[in-house]
């Protein structure tokens, strides 16, 4: 949710609630008065800037962390992720998400919030997808709330596949092991028996 001006006076104001411009952080100012451009990522691909951003843009392969309200032509609400109250995350570049939406989040800055009109093209084609119909051209308000970079993990098959092995060869030494130990006594018995003779 976007922060808003804080309300409290500040001592000797006689009670203003009135912030300064100048006295916000970086991510609350106003937007500058050419954040409102819109700009053509690829034809018919546009990302008009609501909201400067105050950091870097995401870089391919981050995890990005976003809310959005995607909406039709005709204005309705088809999905939106703060109806929900949980933003969404995915991997940018890795086609996770429609084609739009990957380059469109590309060229935004964390913080930033941005309207991002994708034609069939770079959205769902001639295919009709849920509420969504064929060919539509898509219009989403997207927050880009974070990028960072995904911790590399070991993979879940190898912890699993690891713990079946170390739990077999335990259960095979637990089970032989007894059975080992007395064969061997078994032999260095009977060779002592065959020097005492």
């Amino acid at each position: 949710a976007a922060l808003q001006p804080s309300s409290e006076a500040a001592p000797g104001s006689a009670g203003k609630t009135e912030v300064l411009a100048s006295q916000r952080p970086q991510h609350q100012r106003a937007p500058c008065p050419t954040s409102k451009m819109t700009t053509e990522i690829r034809p018919g691909l546009l990302k008009k800037v609501v909201h400067p951003g105050y950091g870097s843009k995401p870089k391919t392969g981050q995890q990005v962390q976003v809310h959005y309200t995607g909406t039709l032509e005709d204005g309705r609400v088809f999905d939106s992720s703060r109806a929900r109250g949980q933003p969404l995350k995915f991997m940018l570049g890795a086609s996770q998400v429609v084609l739009g939406w990957d380059l469109g989040v590309a060229e935004m800055l964390v913080g930033e919030t941005a309207i991002l009109t994708i034609p069939p093209g770079y959205g769902y084609g001639n295919n009709p997808t849920g509420p969504i119909p064929a060919g539509s051209t898509l219009t989403f308000e997207v927050e880009l709330m974070d990028a960072s970079d995904i911790k590399p993990e070991m993979p879940a098959f190898f912890i699993y596949g690891l713990g079946f092995v170390l739990t077999i060869a335990g259960g095979v030494i637990f089970f032989f092991l007894p059975r080992v130990l007395k064969t061997l006594s078994n032999i260095f018995k009977g060779l002592d028996y065959g020097h005492g003779h």
